[in-house]
Order: structure tokens, then sequence, then C-alpha cells
């Protein structure tokens, strides 16, 4: 099993990213770190809480909040997209009262340090949100974050555009290209699974239904319910009747690497752009001398077989309402 810790801005996605996680053998939550970024830090951390009621896992992770805002640009968070609560806007009463249990009284970067501490090493981080507590673990203490095993990072856009209009900048970078550009300068083992592949792992709303919709699960009749608005957002704005699964796609990732093709890129972050900021520009310079004058520090991915994944994605969220069937 790989140790793991999810550092997110819990909306919609990051809950299914975080499902997938939690029902994925491969893979040992160690804990889970919040950031703003969909929503501010405060609901982030309580969504995790609401999710991690609703799955259960034999083994609960410890909970952290972390980065309230950006290093240093304003804070920008998207409630149309993922609802006012981040979670598609559901009662609370549904979910009826939350643990608290799970979440430690200590800050995210600290925990994240901890972990990576404990564990020597070994550990793979999955960064689904803005990448502020990552940054700031950098800073804080390089020589915790060296031991790293691999961190894997939702975010950017190569070859395709950005989500944030005019295009030119995915969101997480967007939200804070500064500590984008900490993260990928500062030399550890790095994949970052951007737009290029998540734009083509749809979840439709008829898959969707056809899927989950009769289920009694709980967690089917959680990701039905909460991606309602965002499957709405997409239809409005793109006339996409579903969403992407950029966060869980991540987390795939860190199961199998095969689901993915990944290039070696040198990728910088724009920091100042007015029009720009948050663009990851991978180095294109015909040069000869490329990897003397600048080489790469991530890999990025550049393929992905759709298919594969959303096969895997269904048979682990609906695992326990087929066990129960059974």
């Amino acid at each position: 099993m790989t140790k793991v810790i999810l550092d997110t801005d819990t909306g919609v996605d990051d809950a299914l990213a975080i499902i997938l996680a939690l029902r994925s053998t491969e893979l040992d939550v160690e804990a889970i770190t919040t950031v703003s970024g969909n929503v501010h830090v405060d609901l982030c951390t309580s969504n995790v809480l609401r999710v991690l009621q609703l799955v259960a896992p034999v083994k609960i992770p410890c909970v952290a909040r972390g980065c309230e805002k950006p290093l240093v640009k304003a804070p920008f968070s998207v409630p149309s997209v993922h609802g006012q609560d981040g979670l598609g806007g559901l009662d609370p009463a549904w979910y009826g009262e939350v643990d608290q249990t799970p979440l430690v009284n200590t800050h995210a970067v600290d925990l994240m340090l901890e972990v990576i501490e404990q564990q020597q090493g070994g550990v793979v981080l999955i960064a689904s949100g803005p990448l502020t507590n990552v940054a700031t673990a950098i800073k804080r203490c390089p020589r915790t974050m060296r031991k790293l095993e691999k961190l894997l990072i939702m975010g950017g856009a190569f070859r395709v555009a950005g989500n944030i209009p005019p295009g030119a900048a995915e969101f997480n970078m967007f939200v804070d290209p500064h500590a984008a550009d900490v993260v990928l300068g500062f030399g550890i083992p790095a994949v970052m699974v951007g737009l290029d592949v998540t734009h083509r792992v749809p979840l439709m709303r008829e898959q969707l239904r056809e899927k989950l919709g009769m289920q009694s699960d709980r967690v089917c009749d959680f990701i039905v319910k909460a991606t309602r608005l965002y499957m709405d957002f997409y239809q409005r704005d793109q006339g996409h009747d579903g969403c992407y699964l950029h966060d869980p796609l991540a987390v795939g990732v860190a199961i199998d690497s095969s689901f993915v093709k990944m290039e070696e890129m040198r990728v910088y972050v724009e920091t100042s752009g007015k029009i720009t900021s948050g663009m990851t520009l991978p180095f294109r310079h015909p040069t000869r001398d490329r990897r003397v004058i600048d080489p790469a520090n991530v890999s990025v991915c550049t393929e992905v077989d759709a298919e594969r994944f959303l096969s895997l994605f269904f048979d682990r969220v609906m695992h326990d309402a087929r066990r129960r069937e059974a």
C-alpha cells in the first residue's frame, strides 16, 4: 500500500477523489489536509468530515485545517461552480450530526510535515487544490519535504485552454501562482495531472444516473445529489451535460500510473501577468541546449485511458452497494 496525504480544497470533485482514495486498497490515507480554494478552508474542512462520515473507512485519517489565503494574491473561490457549501448545496440535515473526532488541533502544514517524518519518506502527497499548504511546508522545512516519494498535483493546462477566462490558466494554479512557483522550483519528483487529461475524463449526467441512480448506498446517493449543481454549471457554461473528474484522476494516477502517459517538461508558472497569472508554460524554445539551460522539473500527463479509469472509478464507488446486494 502506498502511504498518501490528500491536500484538498474540498469541492465536489475533491469529495469524489477522497471517496476513491478511501475505497482503494492500493492506498493508505494517512492524513487529509485542507486549503482555501473552491470555497473557504473552514467549509473545506467541514466537507472532509462529512465525506469521512459517509464512507466510514476502517482506518480514519487525521484531518487538519490549513491555509486560508494564498501566499500573495487575494483569496479567490468559486461557489457558483460547487455550491455555497462546496458540495452542491445539500441540506445539512441530509448528513445528520457530523463527527468532529478526526479533526486535530494542528495546522495542516504541521501535520503534513509530521506524517512525512514519521514515515521516513515513502509518502505520496496528492494536492488537489491550490498549492499554498505545500509551498508553506517547503518554506518551513525543506529537509522534510525532500523526503517525499512523489508529489501528485492536480493542476495546469499545457496544450489546452485553462478553465479561468480568458483561458490562460487552470484554477488551482490561478488561485495561488506564487505557491505553484515555489513548489515547481523545489526539485522533488512531481507529476502534474492537468486539464490536458482531466478534460478527457467526463462524468456524464445520464451515465451517472444509469450507474448510481438506483443504488440505495449513501455514498452513491451523495454523488448523484452533490454533482447536480456542478453539472448544471458545465451545462450553462459549455453546453456539457456532465462534469469532469479532475481530482479523482489525480488519485487514479496514484493507484495506477499506467492510466496516463507522461512527458518530462520544464514548466514555469506566471505569477504577475495581468491576463496570464497562473499560466503553466512549458519550455518550448527549440534550442539544442535546452536540458543544460533549464532541465525538466515535472512529469506532465499528456494522454489518459479514460474508459479504463472510469471503469475503476465506478467499481470503487459502488463497491459497498454491490457487497450488500450480494
